[in-house]
């Protein structure tokens, strides 16, 4: 699970484009973002969060290799 973690951590941008979720301005709205996040995959009907859909040709987050290890 700390693998996981670690991924997550180096590569969190790349995660919310994927999800197409609306990148953070801070890290105080990051975190209630996650907070609502985890609450939609658990199943909370309630949750809403806004998506952020690339203009046609953008090219996708998959479209660029990951984070290197132990790149800052």
């Amino acid at each position: 699970m700390e693998m996981v973690r670690t991924v997550l951590d180096l590569n969190r941008f790349k995660f919310y484009e994927n999800l197409h979720l609306e990148q953070p301005d801070d890290t105080d709205t990051e975190r209630e973002n996650n907070v609502k996040l985890m609450r939609l995959l658990a199943g909370d009907d309630e949750v809403n969060l806004s998506y952020e859909h690339p203009a046609a040709g953008t090219p996708s987050a998959g479209d660029t290799p990951p984070t290197p290890p132990k790149t800052p």
